[in-house]
């Protein structure tokens, strides 16, 4: 039995696996945003619900990696700043958005230098 790929959320958050893709793809379109925070010192940190497993068995255990935080220079996403983390569950996303953010408002490079 192969392991489900697609997945999206229920009321509670909580993601449900679909084996239709067009259901999946219609679902996908107001389920993606889990937070989204622009810093004053011009970095945004965004979290997002992927819908699909990241799990590549990459030490990750069984659970599926349905979330994921990126950290971006401006509030254009166009400047990646070498942060990502992925998390199994809503309320890991929720408190892995909530560290990244209070790290990045600590810091305030000099003007284009990007984290790595």
């Amino acid at each position: 039995m192969r392991r489900p790929s697609h997945y999206l959320l229920d009321e509670d958050h909580e993601p449900y696996p679909v084996e239709d893709v067009l259901a999946w793809a219609r679902g996908m379109e107001s389920c993606r945003r889990v937070e989204l925070t622009e810093l004053p010192n011009g970095y945004m940190v965004s979290t997002v619900f992927l819908g699909i497993d990241h799990n590549f068995g990459f030490g990750q255990g069984d659970a599926p990696l349905l979330f994921e935080t990126m950290a971006f220079e401006g509030s254009d996403s166009s400047k990646e700043v070498g942060i990502q983390e992925r998390y199994c569950t809503w309320a890991e996303a929720v408190a892995g958005h909530e560290v990244i953010v209070a790290q990045l408002a600590q810091w305030n490079p000099l003007p284009g230098i990007l984290l790595h």
